[in-house]
């Protein structure tokens, strides 16, 4: 009795290019995942780069717009201070009394007491039918002294 190899043979032969072909089929299929995800680590990394460079120059525009910002305001500043000076002097030269007192001589009609004359009144009413009766008593000065005195 001989025995026939050749249906074994082709089976086994088949079986192998069979598992071939898948490994063939599986290191393709990993080497075009390969490629997609390399594509996609590459597209990050490149996103990633771009952002990172947008947001330097944003960074650095914007430091550039907060510095002149700062000087703007910084001469800003300087000008009002010496503003704020300028309105005190004026103002100290015009709450003094050296400016005040001779505009309300003027305008006003401002007497100072030294100057003024000065005269004492005193009222007196009567009691009498008549009510109406008044008298006026002036008193000068040496007279209301003598009456403070006593």
């Amino acid at each position: 009795m001989k025995l026939d190899f050749r249906e074994f043979d082709k089976a086994y032969n088949e079986d192998i290019d069979r598992r071939l072909k898948e490994k063939e089929t599986k290191h393709l299929k990993r080497k075009e995942l390969s490629r997609v995800r390399q594509f996609y680590l590459y597209g990050l990394v490149v996103a990633l780069a771009i952002v990172v460079i947008a947001s330097t120059v944003y960074g650095y525009v914007e430091l550039n717009r907060i510095k002149f910002d700062n000087e703007r305001m910084i001469n800003e500043i300087y000008v009002l201070e010496s503003e704020i000076a300028e309105l005190q002097y004026q103002l100290d030269q015009e709450t003094s009394s050296s400016v005040i007192v001779p505009i309300a001589q003027e305008k006003l009609g401002l007497v100072k007491i030294s100057d003024a004359e000065t005269q004492s009144v005193e009222v007196r009413i009567k009691y009498a039918l008549n009510p109406d009766a008044k008298n006026v008593i002036v008193k000068e000065d040496l007279d209301k002294k003598a009456a403070d005195n006593q």
